[in-house]
């Protein structure tokens, strides 16, 4: 009688222990059914300027032609879809490239507890009669690259004209983990899509701020000037000037294409030579939106946290989206944030000798947002 009694204790604790764990876990991604309407570009085809973007808060790349057949991995497109083919909500995430093959990939890294479960993964949907599978992948350690050994995948699915749930399951190594979402094509196709949505990354959240021996998500590179230089609307000197780099200013990196390099530029793509400007990891520092009239001073509070900016974004008079739009924040800016709205949607931010709001989603705060006081 005792032996079934030391029995049924432990297991009532291990189902308690098993219970506490799960009561943390929680899906960290940012905008996980991909609703929002605000995209990155990550690659241009100079060819035909196809773009591949990805939603705010993700990031990703396409495995390019490597010199066989032009349909083999030409370059797709990337954009957010809002007719038939979602799970749910308003949008999902559509990746194509009709009459040909694409390899793509999305991915995003989130702060996690060292040593927590991971599941993670996606709905997807393939649009393709002739060819064509997807994964989803987990990075442990948090790594942007794809094709790392560190990753630990779901098994390939092939089905088609309907959706189908990728998932994998692993253990953090350290404070990030990267969810990966991964396409490819055998035999070229028209329509050839594949629709992503509902996407999760369970786990129980971690530190956010930069800790020794806890690496930071990776952060875009960036183009910084040499010299003062021209930005242009495509590579080539022929190209229409659109604006210009002073020396020492930055900006994101787009893509490299060898001569040329594609940047962010005042919420567009510009090319720079170049001859005249690198590459680097870093903050952008230039912003070419001028500040819009009404601006505040910087508010000080006593409380203040640092919040780095995943996007070109907006300042606003106000927390609502309609509101009169102050100045531009540029990708991978760092600014002090000094409130919050009462539902947790907008942050209260100083940047330049201004102070405005900011959709809260779009960035990254280094401290809980309820340590901040609501303006």
């Amino acid at each position: 009688m005792k032996r079934v009694w030391i029995s049924s204790m432990l297991l009532f604790l291990l189902l308690l222990a098993i219970s506490a764990v799960s009561a943390q876990t929680e899906n960290l991604l940012i905008d996980p059914g991909f609703e929002g309407e605000v995209y990155n570009v990550i690659s241009i085809d100079p060819a035909d300027d196809t773009r591949f973007h990805v939603p705010s808060g993700w990031s990703g790349g396409i495995v390019p032609n490597a010199g066989g057949p032009p349909w083999i991995n030409a370059h797709p497109s990337g954009f957010p879809h809002s007719a038939g083919f979602k799970i749910q909500g308003g949008r999902s995430y559509h990746i194509a490239r009709g009459g040909a093959t694409f390899t793509a990939y999305a991915y995003q890294q989130v702060y996690v507890q060292p040593d927590s479960p991971l599941n993670g993964g996606a709905w997807a949907y393939i649009e393709n009669n002739n060819g064509g599978r997807v994964r989803a992948g987990i990075d442990p350690t948090g790594g942007a690259d794809p094709f790392s050994p560190n990753i630990v995948w779901s098994g390939w699915t092939t089905a088609r004209n309907g959706w189908v749930q990728v998932s994998a399951s692993t253990t953090a190594q350290g404070g990030v983990a990267t969810l990966f979402l991964y396409a490819t094509q055998d035999t070229p196709a028209d329509p050839n899509g594949v629709y992503w949505d509902d996407a999760y990354l369970n786990g129980i959240p971690g530190v956010a701020p930069a800790q020794p021996g806890i690496a930071a998500p990776a952060a875009r590179p960036i183009v910084s000037a040499n010299a003062n230089v021209r930005v242009r609307r495509g590579p080539g000197i022929d190209q229409a000037r659109m604006g210009a780099m002073d020396a020492g200013q930055s900006f994101p990196l787009v893509e490299d294409l060898g001569n040329w390099y594609a940047i962010e530029y005042n919420g567009e793509v510009g090319y720079v030579s170049s001859l005249y400007a690198t590459i680097s990891q870093g903050a952008a520092s230039g912003s070419t939106a001028a500040p819009a009239a009404g601006g505040g001073a910087p508010v000080t509070t006593g409380a203040s946290a640092q919040y780095i900016v995943d996007y070109t974004l907006k300042m606003r008079a106000a927390p609502d989206q309609n509101s009169t739009e102050i100045t531009t924040i540029p990708h991978t800016a760092t600014v002090e944030a000094v409130g919050r709205s009462s539902d947790n949607n907008w942050l209260l931010v100083n940047f330049e000798g201004q102070s405005g709001w900011v959709a809260a989603w779009i960035g990254r705060l280094q401290a809980p947002i309820n340590s901040l006081p609501v303006q």
